[in-house]
């Protein structure tokens, strides 16, 4: 099987806990509180999710909500963000990478930018970055 490298894009993201406020842009509770009782004892639990392209994704409390290079937003478990991102000092990005990165935020999901010069898209210029 081939093996493949994930390109250096740079994404934003926010780690998610209830108790803090605001919660990360299109988090909702979905489900209504739960209550159990366990000998007497009662639990109450909560469901959290937000609109993914894929439909809705569940978040648990310490996911991160990762903004794609679309604007598209999906959640992230803690180990697999630890294993995969590292934080970025955006001072330290190239000129171009930060025009890139502006347009990249303008766009809504869907939205291209072609070049006039040589006719790529503001995706596959940012890949090449």
């Amino acid at each position: 099987m081939a093996k493949y490298r994930k390109k250096p894009v740079v994404i934003e993201a926010e780690e998610f806990f209830p108790t803090m406020l605001p919660w990360p842009d299109g988090v909702e509770q979905y489900a209504a509180e739960h209550t159990q009782s366990v000998d007497g004892v009662s639990n109450t639990w909560y469901a959290w999710g937000i609109k993914t392209l894929e439909g809705l994704g569940e978040v648990t409390p310490g996911d991160w909500i990762i903004t794609g290079v679309k604007g598209e937003k999906y959640p992230c478990k803690p180990d697999i963000f630890d294993a995969t991102y590292e934080s970025v000092d955006v001072s330290n990005l190239s000129a171009g990478d930060k025009f890139v990165r502006h347009i990249q935020e303008h766009l809504q999901p869907g939205q291209h930018v072609i070049c006039k010069i040589c006719g790529k898209s503001v995706d596959e210029i940012a890949r090449e970055a």
